[in-house]
């Protein structure tokens, strides 16, 4: 049995994670899925001043209120605020998983990933309608198609889950992620890309530095929502990503 850390990517909130959680807790492991600060059911949350430390914060802080060392999985967004986190404290993580997601790099920030008119799109919208603050979600079609669905999942049911979609803190975006610690990166890590985008893309090219970095990268049949359309398939990944791990820590060590 394995502990979970989900961490949403922008717009949405801990919900976007509901049927994975549930699938993942048939299973015996235990599961976090916090909303931060700024999205979801907590918009109003914070205010113009969040920013992407804000929400590794609230990450670090979960991760030191349990007892066990856990599995940290950061979707799109969300892997900055995890690797964010796992800097923090990296004794405490027993694996980082991205999921579709970008990793951080030093120096950089989550507008530098974006295509020019993307990043303008939003830098206009969130001072226009959004307070000076607030970004509304990327269009779905610039996230590409949904892809294959597994057994027993409603389409209607994903559009309307991802209806749901609102706000995010433009703070997030713009700050620059800090890549410093030597033992964040002896972290075992995997990246889970899912293959059915179209076209280059964020998390296409991240999958592909994950490779040139030496990190497994397993591959899902799906489109960019993996937690909806294959909930099934990505607990069995995730499954396994505990079970390796578990495997590795309590392997006795060979050092002399």
């Amino acid at each position: 049995m394995a502990t979970f850390i989900l961490v949403h990517g922008a717009g949405t909130g801990g919900w976007l994670w509901d049927a994975e959680a549930a699938e993942l807790r048939r299973r015996g492991h235990r599961v976090y899925s916090p909303t931060l600060s700024g999205t979801g059911e907590r918009t109003n949350d914070g205010g113009p001043g969040i920013s992407l430390s804000t929400h590794i914060a609230e990450v670090r802080h979960l991760v030191q209120t349990l007892h066990d060392r856990v599995l940290l999985v950061g979707f799109s967004y969300g892997g900055l605020v995890v690797g964010g986190a796992a800097e923090c404290v990296p004794h405490r993580i027993a694996a980082l998983v991205y999921l579709d997601a970008l990793m951080p790099e030093n120096g950089r920030s989550m507008f530098d990933y974006l295509p020019a008119e993307v990043k303008t799109a939003l830098q206009d919208a969130a001072a226009t309608t959004g307070d000076g603050w607030r970004m509304p979600p990327v269009p779905l079609p610039k996230l590409g198609d949904l892809g294959p669905f597994g057994d027993g999942i409603d389409p209607d049911a994903i559009r309307e889950v991802l209806a749901k979609r609102g706000a995010h803190p433009i703070g997030t975006y713009r700050e620059h992620a800090k890549v410093s610690n030597a033992a964040a990166q002896r972290i075992p890590r995997i990246f889970i890309a899912c293959t059915s985008h179209g076209g280059a893309d964020p998390m296409t090219s991240a999958a592909e530095k994950a490779r040139t970095a030496g990190i497994p990268v397993i591959e899902i049949e799906t489109g960019h929502f993996p937690m909806l359309s294959k909930p099934v398939e990505l607990a069995d990944i995730l499954s396994g990503a505990a079970a390796t791990t578990e495997r590795e820590h309590s392997a006795p060590s060979t050092a002399s």
